[in-house]
């Protein structure tokens, strides 16, 4: 039996639901799962990918931009570096606008649904990073602007891979009673791997005479030469497409936007259903944004507080220079002439002094040791 669309009242179709910022009501408990957490959840939650600084409600709140750390690793884990894993078009400084670093599991994901990936992938509530390296790759724009409305979609071209996702899921969603015997997808070793190859697979789009350039390389160079390729893109180079992105994380944005899809009738199963890449995509799927396969307690577990980025602390002296509204040191000549006032008495009487005794006014070389004494 295939599966049905998750378009009843607890998916996110539904607008009503709260968004992944958090918010300030009471009925949230943290979540502690039953049991002795294993270590493995332990180094979870103080690994560098759930730091609190990367985490969904961090990032809405304070409005953070990706990371320059995070940019730089995702530039040195792709198999093919700063280029558009489709159409192997190059992130260049000239002309930054081409290439974009893409999401799978966007950013804007809501609370529930984060949870419900968090608790199908064996994670504790909030350690689930959208900054991730691995859920972030390169497009260029006009393929970021179908991967994000569910034009197109790519799907994991090796079985086992599809296979050991299926299983994993599976398991995590049968320990409903105790999610504390669920099982971290880091500990599955395919699912580790540092490079995988996916198929691209369109969903939706309209008008079909679409195409899509494709640069031509030799030996990592680009040659000055792209080759053109028209709908539905079955060529050989985008069923094979090599990227670090996590098999996981592409088929959560995969599930994502083919609920979206159904919910918005741009098709329906029967007209997945035919197609096998589609077909096994939705078997493996089934249940991953249905919230009541989710236990309450990790439904509704309150995230870490997020911080704000700390500010960049002021230089010495510079809160009582705020507070008198100047920018410059109390006691300086060019402060006193700004405000239109002769420069201090010791200031004066340095400038009329003779190299040799200037030394005796050091005040009048460093601005930091001026103060006005009354």
């Amino acid at each position: 039996m295939f599966p049905k669309p998750f378009t009843h009242k607890s998916t996110h179709i539904d607008n009503a639901e709260e968004s992944a910022s958090p918010d300030n009501s009471d009925s949230f408990s943290s979540y502690a799962p039953q049991g002795p957490p294993s270590e493995r959840s332990e180094r979870l939650i103080t690994s560098v990918e759930s730091n609190i600084r990367d985490t969904i409600p961090r990032n809405v709140l304070s409005k953070e931009k990706l990371a320059d750390w995070v940019r730089i690793n995702v530039y040195a884990v792709a198999p093919d570096g700063m280029r558009c894993i489709v159409s192997l078009v190059e992130l260049l400084a000239t002309n930054p606008t081409d290439v974009e670093l893409c999401h799978a599991i966007e950013a804007a994901i809501k609370r529930k649904l984060l949870r419900t990936n968090e608790f199908c992938f064996g994670l504790q509530p909030g350690t689930l990073s959208f900054n991730s390296r691995y859920n972030v790759f390169l497009l260029r724009v006009d393929l970021h602007k179908w991967y994000d409305h569910g034009g197109i979609i790519f799907v994991p071209v090796e079985d086992n891979i599809l296979d050991s996702i299926e299983k994993l899921v599976g398991h995590n969603i049968s320990c409903f009673a105790d999610p504390s015997k669920r099982k971290s997808f880091k500990d599955v070793e395919v699912l580790n791997r540092k490079r995988y190859k996916y198929r691209l697979v369109v969903l939706h789009m309209e008008p079909n005479s679409r195409t899509i350039s494709r640069q031509q390389l030799v030996n990592g160079k680009d040659t000055g030469t792209a080759s053109v390729h028209s709908y539905p893109f079955q060529d050989d180079c985008f069923q094979n497409i090599e990227s670090h992105l996590n098999p996981c994380f592409a088929l959560a944005h995969a599930c994502h936007q083919i609920n979206k899809g159904l919910a918005k009738k741009k098709y329906t199963l029967n007209d997945l259903n035919w197609r096998p890449e589609l077909k096994r995509v939705l078997e493996i799927t089934e249940g991953w944004e249905d919230y009541e396969v989710v236990p309450k307690e990790f439904l509704n577990a309150k995230p870490p507080v997020p911080r704000p980025p700390t500010p960049t602390p002021l230089p010495s002296g510079s809160a009582r220079l705020k507070k008198q509204g100047s920018a410059r040191p109390l006691g300086s000549a060019t402060a006193s002439r700004a405000a239109g006032k002769a420069p201090p008495l010791h200031l004066r009487l340095s400038q009329q002094q003779s190299s040799t005794s200037r030394s005796q006014f050091p005040l009048a070389r460093h601005w930091h040791c001026l103060e006005i004494r009354t």
